[in-house]
């Protein structure tokens, strides 16, 4: 239980320190200003407020998925061709491993999403106001109706950023699965976008609500009644539950793997 526990710790210090994590959460934050780049041209007496709400509209948001597993991957993948996986086996047992790698990679994606997203608040920060009077009625009627002023507009960025990074903890774990199965690693990296999309067009079909959507969850869209904090509660719950699902499945693949190398 020792090894395991100062395996995690190790592990997750050295994916969020790591060059491919600082690369990650800096090309994700230059990739959202490349995105909203028109919005910022063309008003530029816009808030910080405005700019990362329109921001959801753009696809440049989806980048999310493809950055914050990155890092995991990599260090999987490397871990794989180096063998280095088999010594950690040894000290921790196989169970042990995979529960660990699926932590570091859960929270590793979250940090890439949380980081990234803060570097973006503060460079758009940087050229104007957060808040205006004219953005109060921007969302009316929504969940963040109540936080739309200048005194609340912090916990509205906090919230919208721990929504995606908790989606994209999910995500992250589900690349980790299918690296389990895949020796690509152009392919591993695409695959959360694959399944989002996939996920995004099938919940369309199906007209799934907001408690099941996950596109909607992970934009903060969802109709959950109840205030935004509710729904961040929700939202986590429902991520970190769906990623134990995955989790599973990852660690039969992993042991699979392990067996037949």
């Amino acid at each position: 239980m020792t090894h395991a526990k100062n395996f995690l710790f190790t592990d997750t210090k050295r994916l969020v320190t790591s060059p491919q994590f600082m690369c990650s959460c800096a090309a994700f934050a230059i990739c959202s200003i490349v995105g909203i780049l028109d919005e910022i041209v063309m008003l530029s007496d816009s808030s910080v407020f405005y700019l990362y709400t329109v921001y959801f509209y753009y696809p440049f948001w989806i980048l999310c998925l493809l950055f914050s597993v990155i890092p995991a991957i990599t260090g999987f993948f490397s871990e794989w061709e180096n063998c280095y996986y088999r010594c950690l086996v040894m000290r921790t047992g196989k169970k042990a491993y995979a529960i660990t790698k699926m932590i570091s990679c859960f929270v590793s994606s979250a940090c890439v999403v949380a980081v990234g997203q803060g570097l973006f608040i503060l460079a758009l920060c940087a050229r104007g106001p957060v808040f205006l009077p004219t953005d109060i009625d921007t969302l009316s009627g929504s969940i963040y109706e109540g936080l739309i002023n200048g005194t609340d507009i912090w916990q509205y960025f906090v919230i919208r950023i721990l929504l995606q990074a908790f989606g994209a903890g999910f995500f992250s774990v589900f690349a980790l699965f299918i690296a389990t199965k895949l020796e690509n690693i152009f392919v591993v990296l695409a695959s959360p976008i694959i399944l989002y999309y996939l996920i995004e067009n099938l919940s369309a079909l199906f007209k799934l609500s907001g408690f099941l959507s996950i596109p909607k969850l992970l934009k903060g869209a969802s109709d959950i009644k109840g205030g935004p904090w509710l729904v961040l509660l929700y939202a986590g719950i429902f991520f970190i539950s769906i990623t134990v699902a995955v989790g599973i499945a990852y660690y039969f693949s992993l042991k699979r793997r392990m067996n037949n190398a």
